[in-house]
């Protein structure tokens, strides 16, 4: 009866030891499992970073390519990279807003005259509207800088300079504003400054500083169309193996607004007539 007993006992550790082994195995291969897998997750995000890394780059290169060479399809050496370019043309609307905030003291500028292929001025196309307005901020509280570049019938560069206080950080000898909130045709939450005098001749360009404080600021007429102010480049960039699921891809843009001619430069100080280029 002794030894029968003992035997039973026996057997039940026996069953104990291997379900205790059962369950640590287990236990074992679950963290095996799930490192595994951590493992993997991890190799592929460190890939997929560097694929948003590469095609990040060859966006931006799609971008050089075309301002080099005008194609709008670009290729790496070794074929693993591409990008491609599409080319907008940004105003020739009934107002010129770029939805960009612009510091205090810095110029914006807004054309009024359009241009030629090559970039050389277009006198035959211009802003034929008889106002001009400038939309601000409701929040803006400084004062506005403006110079207005024309060209005269007899192909005098003339400039006009007017200078509008429209809150409390105010600029001696600037015309004081007392503006509703909001006010004119502008946007909601923008007030306009009405240019106070219209020019004879063809004009040519309108330069705006905010002063004293940055905002918001656009321009806009009287219904008549804008000219062409640049373009508006965005290019896609593309990594890894193209045209499957694998594929990463990335966008940059770049605003390319035509240059200010030096000439024109010249006579924000002289405030007079200015010898063409």
């Amino acid at each position: 009866m002794r030894m029968k007993k003992i035997n039973k006992n026996l057997n039940s550790n026996h069953g104990q030891v291997a379900l205790i082994t059962l369950l640590l195995a287990a236990v074992v291969m679950t963290v095996g499992l799930s490192l595994s897998k951590k493992s993997t997750v991890d190799t592929k995000l460190n890939t997929n970073e560097e694929l948003a890394k590469q095609a990040f780059k060859a966006a931006e290169s799609g971008v050089d390519n075309y301002l080099g060479t005008g194609l709008t399809t670009y290729v790496s050496e070794d074929t693993k990279t591409t990008a491609e370019v599409a080319v907008t043309n940004v105003g020739n609307g009934s107002t010129v807003n770029f939805d960009q905030f612009y510091l205090a003291n810095k110029s914006a500028s807004f054309w009024l005259v359009g241009h030629n292929s090559d970039g050389d001025i277009d006198y035959g196309n211009y802003y034929q509207g008889t106002s001009l307005k400038i939309c601000v901020q409701n929040s803006f509280n400084g004062a506005v800088m403006v110079d207005y570049f024309y060209r005269d019938a007899s192909s005098n560069y003339l400039t006009k300079r007017y200078g509008y206080n429209v809150g409390t950080d105010t600029v001696s000898g600037f015309t004081n504003l007392s503006l509703p909130l909001p006010s004119g045709d502008c946007l909601t939450n923008y007030r306009e400054i009405a240019i106070a005098e219209s020019v004879d001749g063809i004009p040519l360009l309108l330069i705006i500083k905010p002063i004293g404080v940055g905002t918001k600021m656009y321009l806009s007429g009287d219904g008549e169309i804008f000219p062409i102010q640049g373009e508006f480049i965005s290019s896609k960039g593309k990594s890894g193996e193209l045209s499957t699921s694998s594929e990463v891809s990335r966008q940059v843009g770049v605003l390319r607004l035509y240059e200010v001619s030096p000439f024109l430069m010249n006579s924000v100080v002289t405030w007079g007539s200015v010898l063409s280029n």
